[in-house]
């Protein structure tokens, strides 16, 4: 989780520094000038977008999961995570063995496909390696540890991850998968 937060405020550093007319690429703006299709991670196949998804890949990897807000591209920074939206799930078994364009291509679709969702407040992209499997839902931040219980034993949820102690937290769901 440090990993994460120091990239985002270095990246908060050199936006400070760099981002002046002319001084940049344009690209990383969008393509909204010729008519591309402009997606939460950045335009769809730009370079903005495919340095985001090797970020989140570089977490899945490093530290076995991630929670970033997609519009404000920031971590939560307390409370507990759950998802409510268990239809929303979208489980991607071998996702190492694909190239990076695909990786590229499935978490992009799971970005756009969802961002009726990611964009409102609270609203985080999850995702977590579990045997294999590369896990991406939206969950939501709860500041209540109690509540957060409730709502996923309530949403049929296996755990919920609980940010300020990097603990993931088993609900006691009885339809919960196997460990």
């Amino acid at each position: 989780m440090s990993h994460l937060i120091d990239l985002i405020e270095s990246a908060k550093v050199l936006v400070k520094e760099k981002h002046l007319p002319g001084q940049h690429n344009q690209d990383d703006h969008g393509n909204w000038a010729d008519g591309g299709e402009s997606g939460m991670l950045g335009p769809r196949g730009s370079k903005a977008e495919a340095q985001k998804i090797r970020h989140l890949l570089d977490l899945l990897e490093k530290e076995k999961g991630f929670s970033i807000d997609v519009v404000g591209w920031k971590p939560p920074v307390s409370g507990s995570m759950v998802s409510i939206y268990p239809d929303r799930e979208k489980q991607i078994v071998d996702l190492g063995k694909s190239s990076f364009e695909e990786q590229q291509d499935l978490i992009g679709d799971y970005v756009a496909d969802n961002s009726d969702l990611l964009e409102l407040p609270d609203h985080y992209l999850g995702g977590w390696l579990e045997k294999g499997v590369v896990f991406l839902d939206v969950s939501v931040n709860i500041a209540s540890q109690e509540k957060a219980m409730k709502l996923g034993i309530e949403h049929n949820q296996y755990a919920i991850f609980d940010v300020k102690s990097c603990t993931v937290i088993k609900t006691g769901y009885e339809g919960a998968r196997e460990e």
